[in-house]
């Protein structure tokens, strides 16, 4: 063959070989077009994520306004970083001149921080009472925030407005006060929280004071006078006092004023019609009206009757208006005190209503375990209301059936408790999306099986309150009472607020579970579009990030240890995208030009990742995994443990993949030769802790 054929030979593999090479290149371009495509398909379902975030975000921030009570948020510096409507309405400055001010600086405006904010790295939640210089008071309380770690990361401070109580507090004692001074009658002014057991004694004390026959006590019920107590009145006489009021008629006719003492002398004929139907008006000579009245109303009055005609003198007036004040007053005072213990109860009720619902608020939405969520909320209800049943029935979406996944029943087994929708009416609820209150089973028609089942076991009243996430009707939460008419109006309230809270977290869940995923495929995908680049490191990536989480496991590592390793296990080689393919695929060994390219790959890989700010605490990891543990490694020769503990585990994960994997310059050494070479290698290019804990786990990885 002589040099011209030699040459048209060399000339045609030439060709050849640029011809493969080329068909190589065309396939390279269109995984790339595929990917690029994926990544805008990415993008596009990361901001419909977005958006969804966003109106979760504006209906948080919407109920966090409709707060009655004033509730402002601070950072680790004191500054103000979010509050309400009622705290900005309390401030009465727009949030532009609010945030991110110190908040002792705008309301209350006090100079400097509150004692209980001072120590809030050790402290715990705390109280203060606050009184500004308008007078007017509040109950501050704080709530710290902390992150998984326990470490302080901002503090809530509600703030309770309490002043009407406190001044109802102080018009209590006073009047308290001037009812001790009236020492005539101080027995009987020791049951005015009784006013039926005050109005009995008074009637007592005032006969015994006055002298009178007999002493009558009547309280006023619209126009008219309903009969209280009597003294010295024949028991044969009582009945008919017990059963006849005093009409407008008759009131007229006695000449009884609301607000005037009144002397009455009764004609023959006045008297002979009064006595039908008031018999101790028989033999009453005079008869004498002793108002009783506060400040706003008339409460009633004492009758007092003497036998014969007699006059008052000036001190009879003065000790009949001393005892009309004295038991006014006190009657006002058990009035008042009756209003207040209903108030305070009712105020106490509100207090701890929303203890635990920020309670359920802190816990629920501090996970994002759906079974957590209901767990800890079917736990919370049991505080809020009077129930021996807090339960959630979860709907399944493809059978026709609801199941109680979480909650107690007293003397009930009902966690896992499966009931077919047509068994309860648990499933008109999830139709109608309406709240279903039965105060008494036993008074409804046609009960169905599992209410029938629930009556058996003694629960007479129930509330059914439907959980509704963006729409869709996800269960229901259900309540039950062994006692009729269990639950008031505003235990319905309370619940609803709770269902609206529970499916508030359920929605934060599914989101945040939603992002994660998306944010875990776009890693995968860009880990794959690294392998891609070459068919000798396709899977390489996903093998290190099995071997680096075995090993992190095997360490001890915590949770979110273990998530970031994987993340880094995952991107840990993408500045290969920058490296020439033709390296990557050479037959043969690499020129020390060509292998100064290569092991810039570490360092390009950061810089790529630089940008995203929420791996940036990864990003040492990755650009260490080719340091040695003597010191010799790249690209910063660091040594020993200066090398991130992280960074050791994806050597030793690297090093294994790539000696048990084909490469286009040798044949795979093999997993054997791997392991020895594991071992040689150990104290010298590998932390040993780190080779001895992946031996230990190797035998379990496939």
């Amino acid at each position: 063959m002589d040099d011209h054929e030699r040459y048209i030979r060399r000339l045609e593999e030439r060709i050849a070989s640029l011809e493969a090479e080329l068909k190589k290149e065309r396939r390279r371009a269109r995984d790339l077009e595929d990917t690029r495509k994926a990544f805008l398909n990415l993008l596009e379902d990361l901001q419909d994520l977005s958006a969804m975030i966003q109106e979760a975000k504006k209906q948080w921030e919407e109920t966090f306004d409709a707060i009655a009570h004033p509730i402002l948020i601070h950072d680790r510096d004191l500054r103000i970083i979010r509050a309400n409507r009622a705290y900005k309405d309390s401030c009465g400055l727009p949030f532009s001149e609010i945030i991110g001010r110190p908040y002792y600086e705008v309301f209350p405006r006090s100079g400097r921080p509150a004692d209980m904010c001072m120590d809030l790295k050790k402290g715990g939640e705390g109280m203060e009472e606050v009184t500004l210089p308008s007078g007017r008071r509040f109950i501050v309380r704080l709530y710290p925030i902390r992150d998984h770690d326990g470490n302080f990361l901002y503090s809530i401070h509600i703030f309770e407005d309490v002043t009407d109580l406190k001044v109802a507090e102080e018009a209590l004692r006073k009047e308290v006060a001037l009812t001790k001074d009236l020492l005539s009658i101080s027995e009987a002014t020791a049951h005015t929280s009784d006013i039926n057991a005050f109005m009995r004694e008074v009637t007592r004390c005032v006969r015994r004071a006055m002298g009178f026959k007999v002493c009558l006590s009547y309280l006023w019920e619209g126009d008219g006078l309903e009969p209280c107590h009597a003294a010295g009145l024949g028991h044969w006489h009582i009945p008919f006092f017990r059963t006849t009021p005093l009409k407008e008629k008759e009131i007229r006719l006695l000449g009884i004023k609301k607000r005037d003492i009144c002397l009455l002398h009764l004609s023959r004929e006045d008297r002979q019609g009064l006595e039908r139907i008031h018999p101790w008006i028989k033999g009453a000579g005079t008869l004498v009206s002793i108002p009783l009245y506060g400040r706003r109303e008339a409460f009633g009055l004492l009758i007092g009757v003497y036998e014969e005609e007699k006059e008052l003198t000036e001190k009879d007036e003065k000790l009949l208006e001393g005892i009309s004040h004295q038991v006014s007053l006190a009657l006002e005072e058990g009035r008042l005190y009756r209003d207040l213990v209903e108030s305070t109860m009712r105020l106490s009720r509100t207090i701890e209503t929303m203890k635990v619902m920020h309670e359920i608020d802190r816990q629920i939405l501090s996970t994002l375990n759906p079974e957590e969520i209901m767990e800890v909320s079917t736990r919370m209800v049991s505080r809020l209301l009077p129930c021996e049943i807090a339960a959630l029935a979860m709907k399944d979406k493809e059978r026709d059936f609801l199941t109680y996944t979480s909650g107690f029943a007293e003397g009930l087994i009902i966690r896992d408790t499966i009931v077919p929708c047509r068994d309860t009416r648990a499933a008109e609820v999830m139709e109608t999306g309406m709240i279903l209150y039965i105060p008494d089973v036993r008074e409804e028609e046609g009960l169905l099986p599992f209410e029938e089942r629930l009556l058996k076991e003694g629960f007479l009243s129930h509330i059914m309150a439907p959980i509704t996430v963006k729409g869709e009707r996800m269960g229901v939460f259900h309540v039950a009472s062994k006692k009729p008419a269990a639950f008031s109006p505003e235990d319905l309230s309370t619940l609803e607020r709770v269902t609206i809270q529970v499916a508030v977290a359920f929605e934060n869940s599914r989101l945040l579970t939603d992002l994660k995923e998306l944010f875990t495929g776009i890693i995968t995908a860009l880990a794959n579009a690294i392998d891609a680049k070459s068919p000798w490191t396709k899977g390489h990536s996903e093998r290190v990030t099995s071997y680096a989480v075995a090993i992190a496991q095997e360490m001890g590592m915590d949770e979110k240890g273990i998530e970031d390793i994987r993340i880094a296990g995952l991107l840990h080689d993408i500045g290969k995208i920058g490296t020439y393919d033709v390296l990557l695929d050479k037959p043969g060994r690499l020129t020390e030009e060509e292998y100064e390219i290569v092991k810039r790959h570490p360092e390009k890989g950061v810089e790529l990742l630089y940008p995203i700010k929420h791996l940036r605490h990864i990003l040492p990891w990755i650009r260490h995994h080719h340091e040695r543990w003597d010191g010799k490694g790249y690209p910063d020769g660091l040594k020993g443990q200066e090398i991130p503990l992280q960074a050791r585990i994806l050597a030793v994960a690297d090093t294994f993949d790539s000696m048990t994997a084909e490469r286009p310059y040798r044949q795979t050494p093999g997993r054997e030769k791997a392991v020895e070479e594991l071992r040689r290698c150990s104290g010298t290019q590998f932390d040993p802790d780190v080779v001895d804990a992946f031996l230990r786990v190797l035998p379990e990885l496939s």
